[in-house]
Parts: C-alpha cells; sequence; structure tokens
C-alpha cells in the first residue's frame, strides 16, 4: 500500500469514526463564505453609494426643468379650477404630491410602464437587452427598454435630443444617481408630474384638468387608465385628436391593471362606460383679480384660495349692476371685498368690474390703488377719543366754524349744526367735529392709528398731511381700510387679510384700538339709516343689525362703504381710475346699499351682534351736555362710558341765576337777602364760541343778565382786556412773505380762572387759560379779533397785515 493510499485510508476512518466533526467543519466553512460573501456585497453597496454621493458632488443633477418649471394653480374654496398659468416654457404643468394622487395613478403607472419599477436601481438589464436586440432585427429604433427612472433622467438632460448610444449611456448614469438621492415614490412622483400629455400638457395633474376640469385626486379608475394609456404615445392617443383611439388605450389599461387594483367586473363595466372627452377644456379665468393679487404669494404650486365661488359670482354681479347702473352719470368702475372676521380669509374679491375694458383701467386692480377715503376714516379719530376720555356717545360735541392755524374746515354740506352728540356727528358724517378732537388729541389720534397699523408702510408722523387727514387727505387701498374695519368687528385687534384656505389669521393680531372703544364705535356705526330700509334695525324685519360708514372724496372722484358685523366685513369702492369726477358718486347713495344687500346675503337669517365688555358700562347722562347730571338737570338719558376712562365731569351747562326783580339784573344768591324782591331760574351757559354762533344764526337764547354794580362778590364785576396786538396794528410782510412766527394773542382778565376763547374774522381759532398767549398766521388784509370768557366778557381789536417790497440796499 502507497503512502497516499494509507492517508485516504485514515481519513476515511476518521470520518466514518467522527462524523459530527466532519459536518461542524462544513458549517463552518459555508458560514466563513457566507460572511464573505456579506461582506463583499455590503463594502461593494458601500462603495456604490460613496461613489454616488462624489458623482453628485461632481456632476450635480440637473434638476432646474423638474423642480422649478411648474405652473401655478388657482383653486376656489370649494376646489374648482379658477387658473392654470403656463410656466416658462409655455406648457401646462401641474406638481402633484404622492400623496394627492389616487390609488389607481400610484400602482397603474408601474404596471404599465415599469412593471420591475420597485425592483431594480434605475435600469433594467433584460429590458435593455431585449430593446436591444429588438432595434438590431428591425433594423432601427423600436424600443428603447428605458425605466420609470430612465424617463425622468431623459426628460431632466435632453429632452427632444436625437438618440445616440452615448445619451443613452448618460441616461443610466442619471438614472443611478436620481436612485440614489430619492426613493422610489419620490422618481414616481416626477414622473406622473412631468411626461408628456400632448400638445403643451405636461403631467397627469395638469391633464386631469384639461381633460376633465378636476383634480387628479377625483379622478375615476377609469379616469385614471384613459390618462395612463397617454402616457407612451400622448400625441396618438390623446382624446381631443383620437377619442377612438385613446378609448381603446383606455379599455386595454383597464384589463392590465385589473388585477393589481382587485377591480370587480361592474366596475371595470363602469369604468368603460365613462364619456371621453372629445375636446380639452379652455383654461378658465375666474376670479381673475384675486388670482392676479395672489400670483407670486403663497405655495408656488398649488393655491387654494378662500375665495367662495358662490359668493365671489354673487357679489360680481352685485357690482356689475351697480356699476352698469351707474355708466350714464360716467361711473365706469369698482371694486368689493368680503372677509370672514375670525379667520380673516377673503370670501370675495373684485377688483375691477370688466377685465377686458381697458379703456376703463378694467386690467388694473382697483381694490389695491390708493385713493382719497373721504369721511371713512373718520370712526378710528372717535374710537382714539373714546380712547382719551374726550367723548362718550352722548357727549355733546360743537359743529361751529374754526380756523386751524390757517386750516378752516367746513362741512359737505356748508352749513353747521352748532351742538350735536357724538354719535349724530359721526353718522352724519359731520368734518368739524372730528377735526376738532384729532387737534385735541395731537399725538394720539387718527394719524397714530395708521402708523400703528402699518398702513401703506410710510411714516405719518413725518410725512403728516396735518389735520386734513380725518377728512381723506391721506390716500388708503379698498384692502387697507377693509382691514381696519376688521380691526374694528375683532375688538381691536389688527390683522393681515389671508386669501389662502389654510391660512388663518384668527390669532395672534395686534391690539391697537381697546375692545370697549372699538365696541361703542360699533354701537355708534349701527345707528346709521340703512339704505332704502326703515329707519330703525328693530323695525326691519329678517335684516341684519349692520354697523357700516360711508365716504365721498373731494370731487367727488369716489365712493365708499364699509360695513361689518361680528362675522363679516365688506367694502366697496366706486369710481373712475383716472380719477375723473362724477356728481354721481356719493358713498351713502351708491356704495352703502351694494355693501348692506351682501352683508344681509352673507348674514342669512343670523342676527348676531358684539357682547358687551365687561368694562363698558350704562350710565344716565344729562340730555343737553352729554355729561353727568349736575343738580340743575331736569332731563336725562343712558350713555355708554368706560369707568376710569370716560370724563366724570358733572354737567356745567345749566346753572341757577338770581335775579333782581326791579333792575333785571344777575344778582348773587348773598347779595339777594330778600327772596321775594328777586326771581331764580335755570339757564343754559354755553363757551363764547357756540354762543356766538347761535346768536349769528337766530336761535333765541336765555343769556345771563349784565351782573348787578352793587354786587360787592369778588370777580363777579370782571373785566377782559386784549394786551397784544394793540388797536388797529399794522403788520407788514415783504416780499408775499409769510409771518413765520405769528400775531401773538394775550389778553387778561381779573376773573380767577376763566379760559379766553380767541376769534379771527368770526372764526374760533383757540381757547387757552387767561394770561396765555395763542398764535395766528392771518393772511394779508383787515383783521378783526375778539376774545371772550364763558361769563360773557368780551373785548375787540383790529389790525392790519399788508405787503411791502424790499427796501433799496
Amino acid at each position: 500500500m502507497t503512502r497516499r493510499s494509507k492517508r485516504v485510508t485514515s481519513l476515511k476512518k476518521n470520518s466514518l469514526l467522527h462524523p459530527q466533526q466532519s459536518k461542524g467543519k462544513k458549517k463552518k466553512k459555508i458560514t466563513s463564505n457566507i460572511r464573505r460573501i456579506a461582506l463583499t456585497v455590503l463594502a461593494v453597496f458601500i462603495a456604490y453609494i460613496v461613489l454616488m454621493k462624489i458623482s453628485l458632488f461632481l456632476f450635480p443633477l440637473p434638476l432646474n426643468k423638474l423642480e422649478t418649471e411648474y405652473s401655478a394653480v388657482y383653486l376656489s374654496k370649494e376646489g374648482e379650477l379658477l387658473r392654470i398659468d403656463l410656466n416658462k416654457a409655455g406648457n401646462y404643468r401641474i406638481k402633484l404630491k404622492y400623496e394627492q394622487m389616487p390609488e389607481t395613478l400610484i400602482k397603474g403607472v408601474p404596471v404599465c410602464e415599469d412593471k420591475w419599477f420597485y425592483l431594480h436601481p434605475g435600469f433594467n438589464v433584460f429590458s435593455l437587452f431585449r430593446a436591444g436586440f429588438d432595434n438590431w432585427k428591425k433594423g432601427r429604433i423600436v424600443s428603447g427598454g428605458s425605466t420609470i427612472t430612465m424617463q425622468v433622467a431623459k426628460m431632466m438632460e435632453h429632452s427632444g435630443k436625437k438618440r445616440t448610444l452615448k445619451i443613452k449611456l448618460k441616461e443610466l448614469f442619471r438614472s443611478l444617481q436620481l436612485e440614489s438621492r430619492y426613493s422610489k415614490k419620490e422618481i414616481l412622483e416626477m414622473y406622473i408630474n412631468t411626461i408628456s400629455m400632448g400638445g403643451n400638457i405636461q403631467g397627469i395633474g395638469a391633464a386631469s384638468f384639461l381633460y376633465y376640469g378636476k383634480p387628479a385626486a377625483s379622478l375615476s379608475a377609469g379616469q385614471c387608465s384613459l390618462l395612463i394609456g397617454i402616457l407612451k404615445t400622448p400625441e396618438r392617443t390623446r382624446p381631443d385628436k383620437a377619442n377612438n383611439d385613446a378609448r381603446q388605450v383606455r379599455d386595454r389599461i383597464l384589463k392590465k391593471i385589473r388585477k393589481g387594483l382587485k377591480l370587480k367586473k361592474e366596475e371595470i363595466s363602469e369604468a368603460k362606460s365613462e364619456r371621453i372627452p372629445s375636446v380639452r377644456i379652455q383654461n378658465p379665468f375666474i376670479a381673475a383679480s384675486v388670482v392676479k393679487r395672489t400670483s407670486g404669494t403663497g405655495d408656488p404650486y398649488i393655491k387654494h384660495l378662500s375665495v367662495d365661488l358662490v359668493i365671489q359670482k354673487h357679489c360680481e354681479k352685485i357690482l356689475n349692476q351697480l356699476v352698469g347702473g351707474l355708466k350714464k352719470n360716467g361711473v365706469n368702475n369698482g371694486a368689493l371685498i368680503a372677509v370672514n372676521n375670525r379667520t380673516m380669509q377673503v370670501l370675495a374679491y373684485s377688483g375691477s368690474v370688466d377685465e377686458s375694458d381697458p379703456e376703463n383701467g378694467g386690467q388694473y386692480n382697483a381694490a389695491n390703488i390708493s385713493r382719497s377715503p373721504g369721511s371713512a376714516l373718520k370712526p378710528f379719530v372717535y374710537a382714539r377719543a373714546i380712547e382719551n376720555g374726550l367723548i362718550t356717545p352722548k357727549k355733546v360735541i360743537f359743529d361751529i366754524p374754526r380756523n386751524y392755524d390757517g386750516y378752516v374746515p367746513v362741512n359737505f354740506a356748508k352749513s353747521f349744526q352748532g351742538v350735536v352728540t357724538a354719535e349724530e356727528a359721526l353718522y352724519n358724517s359731520l368734518n368739524l367735529p372730528p377735526v376738532d378732537l384729532e387737534y385735541r388729541m395731537k399725538k394720539n389720534g387718527l394719524a397714530a392709528f395708521l402708523n400703528e397699523a402699518g398702513i401703506s408702510g410710510a411714516d405719518i408722523s413725518k410725512n403728516s398731511p396735518g389735520l386734513s387727514i380725518v377728512l381723506g387727505a391721506f390716500p388708503v387701498t379698498l384692502e387697507q381700510i377693509v382691514k381696519m374695519y376688521c380691526c374694528l368687528a375683532n375688538g381691536g385687534e389688527f390683522r393681515e387679510l389671508s386669501f389662502f384656505l389654510e391660512r388663518e389669521n384668527s390669532a395672534g393680531g395686534k391690539r391697537i384700538i381697546s375692545k370697549e372703544a372699538s365696541y361703542i364705535v360699533s354701537e355708534m356705526l349701527s345707528e346709521s339709516t340703512r339704505p332704502y330700509l326703515p329707519n330703525s334695525w328693530e323695525f326691519t324685519q329678517k335684516k341684519n343689525k349692520v354697523a357700516f360708514k360711508t365716504g365721498t372724496s373731494f370731487g367727488p372722484r369716489d365712493a365708499w362703504c364699509i360695513g361689518y358685523t361680528p362675522e363679516f366685513t365688506v367694502g366697496v369702492w366706486l369710481g373712475n381710475l383716472d380719477s375723473k369726477p362724477s356728481f354721481a358718486l356719493e358713498g351713502s347713495k351708491t356704495a352703502a346699499p351694494a355693501v348692506v344687500e351682501v352683508i344681509d346675503y352673507l348674514s342669512g337669517s343670523s342676527d348676531s351682534w358684539f357682547s358687551i365688555p365687561q368694562d363698558v358700562r350704562t350710565r344716565e347722562v344729562c340730555v343737553v351736555s352729554g355729561d353727568k347730571p349736575g343738580p340743575f338737570c331736569d332731563h336725562t338719558r343712558n350713555d355708554l362710558y368706560i369707568p376710569g376712562v370716560s370724563s366724570n365731569v358733572e354737567c356745567t351747562v345749566h346753572k341757577r341765576i338770581y335775579v333782581d326783580k326791579k333792575t333785571g339784573e344777575e344778582v348773587c344768591r348773598s347779595c339777594c337777602k330778600d327772596l321775594s324782591k328777586c326771581s331764580s331760574r335755570i339757564v343754559e351757559v354755553w363757551p363764547p364760541d357756540l354762543t356766538d354762533h347761535f346768536l349769528k344764526k337766530g336761535r333765541r337764547l336765555d343769556l345771563i343778565p349784565q351782573h348787578s354794580k352793587s354786587c360787592n362778590s369778588p370777580g363777579r364785576y370782571g373785566k377782559l382786556s386784549i394786551k397784544n396786538p394793540g388797536k388797529n396794528a399794522i403788520y407788514m410782510l415783504r416780499n408775499n412773505s409769510e409771518i413765520k412766527e405769528g400775531i401773538a394773542l394775550k389778553a387778561n382778565t381779573n376773573v380767577e380762572s376763566e379760559e379766553v376763547y380767541w376769534f379771527l374774522d368770526d372764526v374760533l381759532v383757540s381757547h387757552v387759560a387767561s394770561n396765555e398767549q395763542v398764535f395766528i398766521k392771518p393772511q394779508p388784509g383787515k383783521h378783526a379779533i375778539k376774545a371772550m370768557t364763558i361769563s360773557g366778557l368780551s373785548d375787540s381789536v383790529s389790525i392790519y397785515v399788508g405787503q411791502e417790497s424790499d427796501p433799496v440796499r
């Protein structure tokens, strides 16, 4: 026996003697081999990932076409299509998210286009070999063997270029990069969003709107099948060009995806019976103003607007009818905005009556163009005055001529009412009372409110139009003024408008008016007479309580009305964009009826109103003065006020006087020792400026008689003397210049605590404490200056302001 035979025999014996040891060695060897293979695969995989990451850094994916060239889609609150914008290349391409795609698309596209999509690394070797063989056999390119990933790479790199081996290899490389960077879901999303669907339609998202008029999420199985069928040969199977071919393709796709989607026979039959669209749906342009307004804002792809299409169409109808009736009077345009106060979402927005009327500026958004608001800003003066404790609704204020450093405002009717309550002044839209309130509030009035609201982004304190801001000298847009009235409706919280359904501005507002002042002003505005309806809300059946204010600019060039309830705010502007005036433009007669009609439509049967804030109370006030009743006030009424803020002064208008029966002179109570020789009565004592106005208007006043000269009470027989200017003083101006510092007015009186009222040519200039100075800047000419006190003391002088040429030097 040879040595080799002995070794073999020995091994056999060992194997027979120790079978478990032999099996253990084999198992150990197999495990070792598996481990080596696994480590090798892992190393290759890691190397592949690293190489792909490096390639992405060195040769980044040109994603600009796929990631940026999408159309903006505008949808109404209900999901109705308002508009699709063309992308830069002139195509319709809508970005759908994977979650928004119906199951039929998600499962059907891979089944029909790339059944190994979820398994291959970006390319399919077998498909490529099959395509190569088919092309060699036919002698021309009849098949590409491209996967979904490779088609995405093709669209990304060289869509439309001639097919070559070099390009195919580049597609392979890019497909590997895509697979290393994106998930299968993301790649499928790219494919569905960018694949050609015939003509200038790209992606199933755009095709669903332009063939079926609805978003892809709402597509049925039959509709999805038709669109999937278009993918391979879009120009030959698009339904608007080849209706029968499209039907056949749809039916084949249904048969192909039936098993994967577990469709029943009944569902297949129903899908096959669905109508095939024969034409492309024309791209709509509904609610054009709000579509243009939101362009470039919000989501760049799908803009789900808050506009309610039913409300939008109703508002457009009202606006069109209104302007249509005014065209004969030279009024050619208008704008309307309706807002949900709680969410600040815009429910309707019309910036033009006719977009196709360029002659009258129809292509412009009038709702976002600054115009003079007329009296529409006055409520915010009253709100600030309430916060400053100057007024309450029943507080009496004066509507009389006054001169504010050369600014002499007048009412629209060119007349003055004398004494009015604050609420009467507001709903009658008088000019003098709010101007005087703004003057008295100095830096805390309307200008401060507009600054805090950030209106126009301007610092009004640096570029102030002065007191004329109250009467419309500071232009605003309809959008801005609607936001301001929403602020009142939201209890003084200022919030921005929202144009998008998913974005509610229901919290986080900036408080710029107190809750209490907002409520009181809303009550004051609700007292206005409803246009074409009975004077009292309570007697108007099925009509809601509305707070509203109108405005008419100088010319008149603009008519405004803004109305609100707790739920809604509606604003209307009427006019011409070239600022051409028309006497038909009057806010209360033209814009107000439209606002009230829209609010009635929005509110329906609801008749809610604002809850009274805890710190708003009711108290009795004197009917004549609006102050707390004094001992001589016979008639009172209820008034709203804010404890600790509203003035707590007792009425000073009603006073008891004693008159000597023999002389008819006023006497002090201490002088009238024998009451049988004196009579007493209650009289109204008004400030000199108001008394002077009443007398000029012929109003009968129960004036206080001259005080008895025999009275020994100190100060009762007082005197008032003008110290400056002197009588018949002459002031000369050089080279038509103005008096820079002004002419000082000063008077002395021996009556303690008497205020002096100064008049320039019978117009009140100012009232100051006795012995204080005030300055005036009169125009050239002769002027009468008069000083009066509330007790009836007075003095007057005349001055002359002339022109003088520069002296020869």
